[in-house]
């Protein structure tokens, strides 16, 4: 089981997923906001949630090094499977990256789209073959 941080940012949604992957190293004019109650996730929206705890990577990078910027470094889990984002026990069915941060040691980010689920103070759980990590709870809005 991983470790957790509840850290949660939402990226501009206007990106393409393509594009979505390289915002957080190239400032393309967008913006990336806490979530917090003021400023919740919306459902359908995309968001980069930061944690620690997914283990192995591709390519690998050493044990406190900082991740290399190209190319990215994707969490073995992710790739092989099983890897699963959960909201209030709904999938999330768009999970378009996970693995290092670049020049971070250690911080993964996972980029995940918002599944339907109702407004309000929301879990979510990040699962792998190891399990699930502790889950974290963090503002939704939108439509359900």
């Amino acid at each position: 089981m991983g470790t957790r941080s509840n850290r949660f940012w939402k990226i501009c949604s206007r990106l393409s997923n393509v594009d979505y992957l390289h915002f957080h190293f190239a400032a393309a004019g967008c913006y990336a906001a806490k979530v917090e109650k003021a400023n919740p996730a919306q459902v359908g929206e995309y968001v980069t949630i930061y944690l620690t705890g997914l283990g192995a990577v591709t390519p690998p990078v050493t044990e406190g090094a900082p991740a290399p910027l190209n190319p990215l470094s994707k969490a073995n889990a992710w790739v092989n499977g099983p890897f699963s984002v959960y909201v209030e026990g709904v999938p999330c069915a768009d999970i378009n990256f996970s693995g290092l941060v670049p020049t971070l040691a250690s911080v993964y980010f996972v980029n995940c789209k918002i599944p339907a689920v109702a407004t309000g103070l929301r879990g979510l759980a990040v699962q792998t073959l190891g399990g699930f990590t502790d889950m974290v709870s963090f503002y939704v809005s939108g439509p359900f």
